[in-house]
């Protein structure tokens, strides 16, 4: 794998990829950044236990060449070093070959550089493909619908960290709740969409900032992850709906009359002997 490219373009691209990239990870290939040079374009793509990203420098933007001089192929490299080294470079253009499928050599017309390479059968097989419900909206809308629902959003607990998204009948809600607060927006959408979908919300904001300067989003609900996810949001949301009427009941005294009656209750079946029924009496 070679080729030459805009170092601009690159250094945003890793900057978008590296939002999903731990550099903490116990998996060590998962600290790397993966580099896939084909028909597309460079596909750079970060990965970790909770978000996969993956976006695309193409070989023109406009009448302006970004990628020139290359050869397919595709690598892993250490995604801070590599994202460190391209941003004290100089150069308007970045130079980068593979050798020997372990060396990654990076250069410019002032500097050189060289990062050990691993081989990108050790990155996971991630499937990206758009084969789910998608829809496509205004990107405003989408930042509008994650930035003003996410402060919601529990900060610990592991399910009401994510934004509970559900599409129908033309409308997108995105809900989010810690149970001492909740956030609601809605935005119209085609009403041929239909899905119910929980993303964390963390994530979420980190794809929303990526998408500077696009006019619209594709997105592909086909969360399988969410499953199991969606029917525990559910269940907390109807707990946090009791608690809500657990407290409205304590504010008009009702609850405290029910407690009474269950402490009488609790004595006369603790104590029968003093409290047996008596024939032949009636209420007055």
């Amino acid at each position: 794998m070679r080729f030459t490219i805009n170092r601009e373009q690159l250094l945003k691209g890793l900057n978008i990829a590296m939002k999903a990239v731990d550099p903490k990870s116990a998996l060590p290939h998962l600290t790397n950044v993966k580099m896939s040079l084909n028909n597309k374009g460079l596909e750079l793509t970060g990965i970790n236990s909770h978000l996969t990203i993956r976006t695309t420098i193409p070989y023109m933007i406009g009448d302006d060449t970004i990628i020139s001089n290359y050869k397919y192929g595709d690598t892993l490299a250490n995604c801070r070093l590599f994202v460190e080294v391209i941003r004290h470079m100089e150069g308007t253009n970045v130079n980068i070959e593979l050798i020997d499928g372990s060396i990654l050599k990076i250069e410019d017309e002032k500097s050189n550089f060289k990062l050990n390479a691993i081989s990108a059968k050790e990155f996971p097989e991630i499937n990206l493909s758009l084969n789910g419900e998608q829809l496509e909206l205004p990107t405003q809308d989408l930042v509008d619908l994650v930035e003003q629902t996410a402060f919601a959003a529990a900060a610990k607990h592991a399910i009401l960290t994510a934004i509970n998204l559900d599409c129908h009948d033309g409308i997108l809600t995105a809900t989010a709740t810690d149970t001492a607060r909740l956030a609601r927006k809605k935005v119209q959408v085609d009403s041929s969409v239909r899905f119910v979908a929980n993303i964390q919300a963390k994530n979420l904001l980190e794809i929303v900032r990526s998408f500077e300067g696009a006019n619209t989003v594709n997105s592909d609900a086909n969360a399988l992850q969410s499953e199991v996810f969606d029917a525990k949001y559910a269940l907390m949301k109807a707990e946090n709906e009791l608690l809500l009427k657990e407290n409205s009941a304590k504010e008009s005294g009702a609850l405290k009359d029910l407690q009474a009656l269950a402490d009488q209750a609790e004595i006369i079946f603790a104590n029968p002997q003093y409290y047996a029924p008596v024939a032949d009496v009636t209420e007055a």
